[in-house]
């Protein structure tokens, strides 16, 4: 599956939330990643096992 651009963190093992930036535009680095310290919103797209 490809994950690119999306973020996720540990809940109860082995569930992760899974989420991407939700600000438009998508705020970004001069190398192009994302300016994790401008973004203020998020869309979670959601609880996922991700080691299956």
């Amino acid at each position: 599956m490809n994950r690119k651009g999306q973020f996720s963190v540990d809940l109860d093992h082995p569930y992760r939330l899974i989420f991407v930036p939700a600000n438009d535009p998508t705020p970004r680095l001069p190398d192009g990643g994302i300016d994790l310290s401008q973004v203020t919103a998020v869309e979670i797209f959601g609880v996922e096992d991700t080691h299956e």
